[in-house]
């Protein structure tokens, strides 16, 4: 400005001022003659003074904008077309007043902790920066799209994505974008959200964390249950709250992907079937199940039962699972109580609730039952052992399903089990080892850490289709009986326990289970008696190694059991040795939901040769036996001799041959007993039923005493029936309808009879008072008596009920209780000759006679007598 020392000017068009920005050694504005400079001092600006028409010096004020200093500003600073640049950096007020959403307008959000942006003022869209995304899209479906809906993309409109409302029912409306953000009018864009919050939707139907789902019924909802087969599961996101009007969603979505890509980790499995035009459905499955099984302290089932209250123990040890594809956390502890009832009951999660039942019922184990936990044989008392059902989430239903019906408990190693010694001395010891029941591997610590050490769990039959057991575990390996003597359980003597006779010669079985019993995972079952096994054991090894393992199918007992062991007792207590060809049975495969019956191939079983059967199998012997059958299947006889029999006797029994032919059938497992000489004679194709339960034939020629009730439809008795003492009841008959009793008629309702000396007493009904009037009580069907005895107030005595006759008699006896009492009639009481009493009389007994009239119906009035 002096032509030396250049300074920076620059006019605010809104304050008509003109800044400066003046170099560190200074300047002077003297040589302009329209500006007059007064005392200057940092900081202060030029302002145009009108009046003076010069530009003065003056402090800065807050609408003012320097390039250097700072000095706060009240108002808006407009840029106009021109941008801000060479900024280090933009500081926000982090505590900012009240913000007027204005488009296009930034700020420091406090709620969210981040700057936000305001993209669309009337739909009140803001995206807060670093929280959230958006897409904008546009809306060519012919409706509103309303915000908190959840939309996919459908096209491309002028180079726009087009959306639609989400449906996870079919594959295609299943491809979830996010949820729209904002009412989008149809031909308008708007924004959807793909990560972040939504505000101001409805969650009033969830529950905060709940997980939501693109509903499969309503397009453009979302639900809290995972949809089922054959829809489809689409992540949306998370309910933050439960609010009608003003609530908030996380968004969070995935991409509609089966539950076996999850399982097998290839996501080609899934394009491989879409490809080969399968639908979803065809692969859809659901997590179904418990997520992981803890065991030992760990475990949150108990080890057994004292009580019929099952506790699962949550609240120490949280325990998840999958229902249908939904995730339950259960941190609490949950109870359910068996009925109490001796038998086999299933632990299990109630649906999606994280609440426990229990049922006598096999519950299931396809995805859609319920996910069971453990089974309790429960012995109906004090004591219940429970089984380890804990199946994994991942596992596939189908597949478990097929194991347990044709594999079921398996043996996978371990497991060696040695008994020993007499009686009360005999022990054993078994190592560790592992079973596998369909997904679950079951490890068995060695007997020496069982809860008992070295014990086991002793089983026995005790009806025809229950088994039960000691609540002690037994550190002997088998039940003992008299003089610590080998028992076997009884089947035609009520299944007792019965002690093995003490022959040393004799033998008999018990079979040992390995199981998913937590506890004592180690049965031992009785023998049961059949017809192989006589009352005093097997008289060899062999002939006991001959009894197959029992069928324990369908009975109280858990079905996770897998034959492990045949121990054989002698009948003096002494354990006799496993033999590993012919008593380890754990290798040997298992006949799937038998309770762990054995089972193997015919010509895997060997057989010792007897008689003319000279084979070393089962197989071979059946086969030769089938050989030898052959020419027996239609033999010609010549004068055989069968015993003690010729060709017409048999047993002693001579079978006369007829003229021409003769048939004798006997139904099937039935018996013929002749004890004296029989001759039946008749008609042909006649029928003779016997009584149904054991009874003698009454003779027709002679006197027969009966006794019991006798049926007889239509007897015709031709002279007198007598009762009782024959000298004194004999009924007769006089004429068509009449009898009569030791010669004296009988009257009857239809007959015209005069009765002499008889008796008819009245049909009485009596009560102390009514309240207003006789209501239904009148009822001339049962009453000729109608009593009152202390009327406590006025009376209507009501048209009598029932079917009246003509002529028919009605006494009436009223009483008060010691105040007079207004009396009122209803329409069938009329006065014949003797006028309807008003009123009673102070502590008197009034009769009143009635007739019936069925002419007029009434009731008439004949006569009044009162007491004096």
């Amino acid at each position: 400005m002096d032509g030396r020392t250049p300074v920076t000017l620059w006019a605010d068009p809104t304050t008509h001022r003109l800044l400066v920005d003046l170099p560190a050694s200074g300047s002077t504005l003297a040589g302009l003659s329209d500006v007059t400079i007064t005392t200057p001092l940092n900081g202060q600006v030029l302002s145009y003074d009108t009046a003076t028409s010069k530009w003065i010096n003056s402090s800065a004020g807050a609408g003012d904008f320097l390039k250097n200093g700072t000095v706060a500003m009240t108002g808006d600073l407009d840029f106009g077309q021109f941008a801000a640049k060479n900024m280090q950096s933009v500081r926000f007020d982090v505590t900012p007043s009240t913000v007027t959403p204005i488009q296009g307008q930034m700020y420091w959000n406090a709620t969210e902790g981040t700057i936000s942006a305001n993209l669309d003022t009337v739909n009140g869209v803001t995206l807060d920066f670093g929280a959230e995304q958006y897409i904008k899209i546009k809306n060519v479906t012919g409706v509103q799209i309303n915000n908190g809906q959840v939309v996919y993309i459908n096209g491309v409109n002028t180079s726009r994505p087009t959306a639609a409302l989400a449906r996870a029912d079919v594959y295609s409306t299943s491809s979830l974008i996010g949820m729209a953000t904002q009412n989008i009018a149809n031909g308008a864009t708007g924004f959807v959200t793909t990560m972040g919050i939504v505000h101001d939707v409805d969650t009033n139907s969830f529950v905060a964390g709940d997980m939501l789902y693109v509903s499969a019924v309503t397009a453009g909802a979302v639900t809290n249950v995972a949809p089922t087969t054959p829809n489809f599961q689409v992540m949306v996101g998370q309910a933050l709250d439960s609010l009608a009007s003003t609530g908030s969603i996380f968004i969070k979505t995935s991409m509609p992907v089966s539950t076996d890509v999850l399982l097998s980790g290839n996501s080609d499995d899934y394009m491989s079937t879409q490809k080969a035009t399968k639908t979803y459905a065809d692969t859809k499955k659901y997590f179904h199940g418990v997520l992981a099984r803890p065991v030992g302290a760990s475990s949150p089932l108990p080890t057994n039962l004292t009580t019929t209250t099952f506790t699962l123990g949550a609240t120490a040890n949280p325990i998840t699972y999958y229902y249908q594809g939904t995730k339950i956390v259960v941190s609490t502890d949950k109870t359910t109580t068996l009925s109490g009832a001796a038998g086999l009951y299933f632990i299990y999660f109630n649906a999606a609730t994280g609440n426990i039942a229990n049922s006598t019922s096999f519950p299931g184990i396809s995805d859609t039952s319920n996910v069971i936990l453990a089974t309790v044989s429960w012995n109906g008392t004090n004591y219940g052992l429970i089984n380890d059902e804990r199946h994994g989430y991942a596992r596939d239903c189908t597949w478990h399903y097929w194991a347990h019906s044709t594999i079921g408990t398996r043996y996978k190693s371990g497991i060696n089990f040695t008994p020993t010694g007499t009686g009360a001395t005999s022990s054993f010891t078994s190592t560790s080892g592992e079973l596998e029941d369909e997904d679950i591997p079951f490890v068995f610590n060695a007997s020496s850490a069982f809860p008992t050490a070295n014990a086991l769990r002793l089983w026995w039959q005790d009806s025809a289709t229950t088994y039960t057991f000691d609540s002690t575990p037994s550190t002997q390996p088998y039940k003992r009986g008299t003089g610590d003597r080998p028992v076997y359980i009884n089947s035609s003597s009520a299944y007792a326990i019965t002690t093995l006779p003490s022959a040393n010669n004799r033998f008999v079985n018990y079979f040992i289970y390995g199981t998913t019993d937590n506890h004592t995972p180690l049965y031992c079952f009785a023998e049961t008696q059949t017809s192989a096994l006589m009352a005093n054991g097997y008289t060899s090894l062999a002939l006991a190694r001959a009894i197959p393992f029992p069928n324990l199918a369908g009975l109280n007992i858990s079905p996770e059991l897998k034959a492990l062991y045949r121990l054989i007792v002698r009948a003096d207590g002494v354990v006799q040795a496993i033999d590993p060809a012919q008593d380890d049975y754990r290798t040997a495969s298992s006949i799937p939901m038998s309770g762990g019956n054995v089972s193997t191939t015919a010509s895997a079983v060997s057989f010792t040769p007897y008689g003319n059967i000279s084979s070393a199998t089962v197989q071979t012997a059946i086969q030769e036996l089938d050989d030898e059958k052959a020419p027996l299947l239609s033999p010609s006889l010549t004068t055989p001799t069968l015993g003690d029999a010729t060709a017409t006797t048999i047993n002693k029994v001579t079978i006369t041959a007829p003229a021409t032919s003769a048939t004798l059938t006997i139904t099937n497992g039935k018996t013929v007993a002749v004890q004296n000489s029989l001759t039946l004679a008749g008609t042909d194709s006649t029928t003779m039923t016997f009584p149904t339960t054991s009874a003698t034939i009454a003779r027709t020629d002679a006197a027969n005493t009966f006794t019991g009730v006798q049926t007889m439809t239509s007897p015709v008795v031709n002279t007198g029936l007598e009762l009782g003492n024959a000298s004194d009841t004999t009924i007769t008959r006089v004429s068509a309808g009449v009898i009569a009793v030791e010669g004296v008629t009988v009257p009857t309702i239809s007959s015209a009879s005069t009765l002499t000396n008889k008796r008819i007493d009245q049909r009485v009904v009596s009560a102390a008072s009514y309240t207003t009037d006789t209501g239904t009580s009148l009822d001339v069907s049962t009453c000729d008596l109608f009593v009152v005895t202390a009327q406590a107030g006025a009376l209507k005595l009501n048209n009598p009920s029932g079917t009246p006759v003509q002529g028919q008699k009605l006494m009436v006896r009223i009483k008060d209780n010691g105040t007079a009492r207004a009396l009122t009639y209803d329409t069938q009481f009329r006065a014949m000759g003797v006028a309807l009493p008003s009123t009673t009389v102070l502590s008197k007994t009034m009769y009143l006679g009635f007739i019936y009239n069925s002419t007029d119906t009434k009731w008439d009035l004949v006569s009044v007598a009162q007491e004096a």
